[in-house]
């Protein structure tokens, strides 16, 4: 605390005498150096059990960011080069305070509940993998690098760059507004091994994201992947019945696209569960965003979907529809904590889905009885499998799916 008191912004100081201000002050820090060199040494590398979670921190950095009115959609551009791992997104410029995040530990602007993260910590796991890591964003040119020679304060300490490299030159003159985060591939690492790890990256992802509309991933070892969200077709729902535990109540369509090549089609019923049960102490949130998402799909094929906190979440579910919410995980992100809100999050899910069914979409008359026919029609397709599942935390959530699609 002492430290960040130290660096404090000044609004009209220039990006580059910002940058030295806090290199100065951290490299003049004697003070509790030790600890909080174990305490970096613990978020970067005893955190995340798999070195390439950075890669879904920096992509939901980039659905968190803040964009410009006038961008119609968040972009993000993943580039596998021989050597550097480039991220490039059209989000706004870099703000001091987010400089300042940057270099502090567990400082986050970001706002709970609504946003992906905000602990703060998402970024520094890029040096799991990487030890030099750059960032370019308008006026904004500094990097951070970690070596033999320096502790591990480095990871927070900026370091001012003079020149922009030529390759960073190459992808400002595509995309002159974007922000740029550059790392150095190790020469031990295999850059098919970052390649590999995003070719897994689940495209269904990008129906929940907030902002972020189109990842690209692009290298000179294979053709690129892109990944598209349209949005064709928004429903009016029947009168909400004065419902106050959910609340914004929206039901669309949804189209992902891969690289033109196909696309699927999800009809995803959405609303803001409100007066969970949580614990004050713990930084939570009473309230939540749930998703149903029904694919549109031939009924002779079957996918498999976990349960999502916008991404993925390892282990948790096996549905035939994906269950989406603002769960509270671990700091990983790969698990749900067994908390007070957990629970009372899992019981409004299915309560929600019974809401849907029996007090909007088989209301007489509703516009959405057409669509449903179409969309959903053998809703015993959608019934949950019990001996498919890996957690006994969903156990009760799906008795009650199955309860209620069998009322359907």
């Amino acid at each position: 605390k002492k430290i960040e008191a130290k660096l404090a912004f000044e609004a009209n100081l220039p990006c580059k005498e910002f940058i030295m201000r806090i290199k100065k002050q951290l490299d003049e820090t004697k003070e509790h150096r030790e600890l909080i060199q174990s305490t970096l040494r613990g978020y970067i590398f005893e955190t995340y059990s798999n070195k390439f979670q950075f890669i879904f921190e920096l992509i939901q950095n980039a659905d968190d960011a803040d964009y410009c009115e006038t961008t119609a959609r968040g972009e993000l551009y993943i580039r596998v080069l021989d050597g550097e791992l480039i991220f490039s997104c059209n989000q706004k410029e870099f703000s001091q305070q987010n400089v300042h995040n940057l270099c502090s530990i567990r400082q986050s602007d970001k706002i709970l509940g609504q946003t992906i993260g905000h602990k703060g910590i998402g970024f520094k796991s890029v040096f799991c993998c990487f030890d030099k890591v750059s960032i370019f964003s308008n006026e904004w040119k500094f990097y951070f690098e970690k070596t033999d020679k320096v502790d591990e304060l480095a990871y927070i300490t900026p370091i001012w760059i003079e020149d922009i490299p030529a390759d960073i030159s190459k992808e400002l003159e595509r995309y002159p507004k974007n922000t740029i985060l550059s790392m150095q591939i190790k020469d031990d690492d295999n850059p098919k091994d970052y390649l590999n790890y995003l070719s897994h990256f689940n495209e269904f992802s990008l129906l929940f994201t907030r902002k972020l509309k189109q990842l690209t991933i692009e290298s000179d070892l294979l053709e690129a992947t892109c990944l598209k969200l349209t949005e064709s077709k928004s429903f009016k729902l029947g009168k909400d019945l004065d419902n106050k535990h959910f609340s914004d109540l929206r039901v669309v369509e949804k189209t992902i696209e891969k690289s033109n090549l196909n696309s699927k089609n999800f009809l995803i019923f959405s609303c803001k569960v409100n007066e969970l049960d949580y614990n004050a102490l713990n930084k939570e949130t009473d309230f939540a965003r749930i998703s149903i998402a029904f694919p549109v799909l031939d009924f002779s094929v079957k996918n498999k979907f976990p349960l999502f906190s916008t991404f993925p979440i390892k282990n948790i579910g096996d549905y035939e529809f994906i269950i989406n919410a603002d769960f509270s995980l671990t700091t990983n992100r790969e698990d749900l904590l067994d908390n007070l809100r957990n629970k009372s999050l899992l019981q409004s899910i299915g309560s929600f889905i019974e809401y849907m069914f029996f007090n909007q979409i088989l209301t007489n008359d509703h516009p959405l009885r057409d669509d449903f026919d179409l969309v959903i029609g053998n809703i015993l397709f959608f019934l949950p499998k019990y001996s498919a599942q890996k957690s006994p935390k969903l156990d009760s959530l799906d008795r009650k799916i199955e309860q209620i699609l069998t009322k359907v």
